[in-house]
């Protein structure tokens, strides 16, 4: 969300734009039962993405996104979780002029596809790709298929 707002606002910043795992508008309302919603779907996402991890690695992964929301506060998980739903670029992304990549997994459960399908639509000349098997943590459950679609975007796009 916030690359997409800095496209909009720094066109002449941005060579290239990678937008992953988001969306320009969440369907869902601001309340405190979304938010604790998605808090939790967070966590249950980041669960399916490493189940053949070792238990310790995911229990480490686990207590490190625990620890990073309480080190966060309650008050600032719960503003930023607000923001985010509040958050609406959707009639504005037709602004974005760089050359964008959209990648979703399809079991993502917060920025569900077709947010990144509205995204290919309304960015002009934008490339769309799902990953089958991924969620919202896609870097994580396939890194080596990721990086290389990243790499061989940026690669095009690099001077």
């Amino acid at each position: 969300m916030v690359a997409q707002e800095f496209s909009l606002a720094l066109p002449h910043r941005v060579r290239s734009l990678a937008l992953v795992n988001t969306t320009s508008r969440l369907e869902e309302e601001d309340s405190l039962r979304n938010i604790e919603d998605m808090l939790r779907r967070l966590l249950a996402d980041l669960r399916r993405t490493m189940p053949g991890e070792d238990p310790s690695t995911l229990a480490r992964c686990t207590r490190a996104l625990e620890a990073s929301q309480r080190e966060a506060g309650y008050e600032r998980n719960f503003d930023y979780m607000a923001k985010v739903l509040r958050f609406d670029a959707s009639d504005r992304i037709c602004g974005i002029r760089a050359p964008t990549l959209v990648v979703q997994g399809r079991e993502d459960t917060l920025a569900v596809p077709r947010y990144g399908r509205h995204m290919e639509r309304e960015i002009p000349g934008a490339q769309y790709h799902e990953f089958e098997h991924g969620d919202h943590y896609v870097p994580l459950h396939g890194p080596g298929a990721f990086n290389d679609l990243l790499r061989s975007f940026l690669r095009r796009w690099s001077v």
